[in-house]
């Protein structure tokens, strides 16, 4: 039993890394496409830390949106519970959905950092 919980930490983390790789490369669609699907097939649930990793990556091709987008419904899907820095990285742009964003995060129990805060403010700025 140990080894198979072992075996998956495994391939997630090894998903998790050519997740990273792709949205560094700037191949976001490939990263959702493939790798999820591929992550799935072998019985991997996709973690906070891959999330963050294609939140990130859309964030850094000016994808806001579509990372906002993302956290709405694999959080309603119950696929991971996001954190600050999951918040965080959509709570940019658009200052209506930005302030939607940090009100979740507030009711969800995650109260904003220092880069959260100076978000919002360059956001109003």
């Amino acid at each position: 039993m140990m080894g198979n919980s072992l075996l998956l930490g495994s391939l997630v983390c090894s998903f998790a890394v050519a997740v990273a790789g792709l949205c560094r490369a700037g191949e976001i669609d490939e990263a959702f496409f493939e790798l999820l699907g591929d992550m799935r097939s072998f019985g991997c649930i996709p973690d906070v830390v891959t999330y963050n990793t294609l939140l990130h990556g859309l964030y850094r091709i000016d994808e806001v949106d579509r990372a906002r987008n993302l956290l709405k419904e694999s959080c309603l899907k119950g696929e991971f519970a996001p954190i600050v820095v999951s918040y965080t990285m959509v709570i940019s742009g658009d200052m209506a959905s930005a302030l939607g964003m940090h009100k979740k995060m507030l009711l969800h129990g995650y109260l904003p950092n220092v880069v959260t805060l100076t978000s919002l403010v360059d956001g109003y700025c």
